[in-house]
């Protein structure tokens, strides 16, 4: 095994025109309802749900970082951190996914990307970024005793 540094296509967060449209996280418990089901949210995290009417990104009491993190995976690249925002939010974003098309009669849904700055008032850029990449030079078998 080695260590190289790769240039890999990436996401910048930034604060888009204006101000960003983030909630600030309410006290206690927070549950949502989404097409008739109402479940609760874990204070601290973030979690994707999917749906009829689209996927769902929902935070509660979560940080930038978090909420950053939860980017990262549904982009599956990586996203960095530019808005200098400290506080803790809540969100529901409705989004659709690259690869999902949804009923002819369905109102329309943005693209992920699109739902944050829409939504949010925050914006994805695609950047490149050196990463530090683990290769694997040689594997083997482990014998059978």
């Amino acid at each position: 095994m080695h260590h190289e540094t790769r240039e890999i296509p990436g996401y910048e967060l930034t604060i888009s025109k204006g101000k960003a449209k983030l909630t600030s996280a309410r006290e206690g418990d927070m549950s949502l309802t989404i097409e008739g089901r109402t479940f609760p949210a874990r204070a601290g995290a973030c979690s994707t749900t999917l749906w009829r009417e689209g996927n769902h990104m929902i935070c509660h009491a979560a940080g930038m970082e978090t909420i950053t993190s939860q980017l990262s995976g549904l982009l599956q690249s990586p996203v960095t951190n530019h808005t200098a925002l400290s506080g803790k939010y809540d969100l529901d974003l409705l989004y659709l996914p690259d690869n999902r098309k949804l009923e002819a009669d369905a109102p329309p849904v943005p693209l992920l990307v699109d739902a944050v700055q829409e939504n949010l008032g925050l914006k994805l850029e695609k950047v490149k970024g050196s990463v530090d990449i683990l290769v694997i030079d040689h594997l083997e078998k482990p014998s059978a005793n």
